[in-house]
């Protein structure tokens, strides 16, 4: 991709913006939600970029939580992200991409005992994203395609949060259900 979305640039930029700073504050639930937010454009323009910020987002809030509860030092993630934002802000989209892939480089590195964590805590976010997407709309083959994950593993993972709606769906009560997902 050699061009990006205005608007997905723009939020973006944004979220890593806000993640520089909450990242500085140890606010991993202010990290979460930010993940979160990023779903929507995901949901939308079904984009590799909003997906994998999404997913680094989220790693990084279940690091900053794991690192805080253990009290140890954060993976060196920061040097990544600036470098996201000065490219993308640049139009550099493949310098963009290599930043992103440098933070999850970094935050693997981190720790050989915090890297078996971290592997998991990628796969895991991987496939809770992209059961969030699915709910949204998107199809599991597009989000398992552009994750690198396995369908039968997004499904095992969508077939577990799935409430099944048993005769007329109250409106209300499916829109504050959907809300509960993103807290």
């Amino acid at each position: 991709h050699s061009i990006m979305d205005p608007r997905i640039k723009e939020d973006i930029l944004d979220v890593l913006k806000q993640t520089v700073n909450r990242l500085k504050g140890h606010d991993f639930a202010g990290i979460i939600r930010l993940s979160n937010h990023t779903i929507h454009n995901a949901s939308i323009y079904q984009d590799e970029d909003s997906i994998s910020t999404a997913t680094l987002v989220y790693a990084i809030a279940k690091i900053v939580q794991r690192c805080t509860e253990q009290e140890c030092p954060l993976p060196p993630i920061e040097p990544s992200l600036h470098k996201a934002v000065a490219a993308l802000e640049a139009d550099k989209f493949s310098k963009f991409r290599n930043a992103y892939k440098e933070g999850f480089d970094k935050i693997g590195e981190h720790d050989k005992t915090l890297a078996l964590y971290v592997q998991h805590v990628l796969e895991k976010a991987k496939i809770k994203k992209g059961s969030k997407m699915h709910e949204h709309g998107i199809s599991v083959a597009r989000i398992a395609d552009i994750m690198g994950i396995s369908q039968w593993d997004l499904y095992g993972y969508v077939g577990k949060t799935k409430t099944e709606a048993i005769g007329p769906v109250n409106v209300r009560k499916r829109l504050a259900f959907a809300r509960g997902l993103f807290k």
